[in-house]
């Protein structure tokens, strides 16, 4: 019997291992996916005033809840790239937190309120580049501010 449980425990264990490989390599993907944006990903506009002032209010709205910190759409230049194509979400779940991250196209995106809601199977998606994510500030046809 206890040799029995210290099987599914190594089990469990290798599992978990695994698991957690899978999804570092899938994060680092998505990572040069975003950095091959950035340095070889042709502008397909610029973002608009109305647009920064948008992001900025809800930076400031995710700062009162994070932290000073906390995640920040700030976008790290005025270019703004088109990406198609489907969205793909993983994430980890811990015992105290769980954790989502979504991509469109392999570009890891995050979504302010309330571009999520425009998600179709096959998006095309007008992007800002912030530290460590793209932030989707056009959807299917919707816009973050006009």
């Amino acid at each position: 019997m206890n040799l029995f449980f210290t099987l599914v425990t190594l089990a469990l264990g290798v599992f978990s291992l695994v698991s957690v490989v899978i999804y570092l390599s899938r994060r680092a993907k998505y990572r040069m996916n975003l950095q091959d944006l950035r340095l070889h990903g042709k502008p397909h506009r610029r973002i608009t005033q109305a647009e920064l002032d948008e992001l900025a209010k809800q930076t400031a709205s995710l700062q009162r809840i994070q932290g000073s910190g906390g995640m920040s759409y700030e976008p790290i230049s005025d270019s703004v790239y088109l990406i198609s194509g489907g969205t793909a979400s993983d994430g980890l779940e811990l015992q105290v937190q769980s954790v989502k991250h979504m991509s469109i196209a392999g570009i890891p995106v995050e979504f302010p309120f309330p571009m999520e809601s425009f998600l179709a199977d096959n998006n095309q998606a007008e992007v800002v580049i912030a530290k460590q994510f793209a932030v989707v500030i056009g959807l299917n046809g919707h816009r973050l501010a006009q």
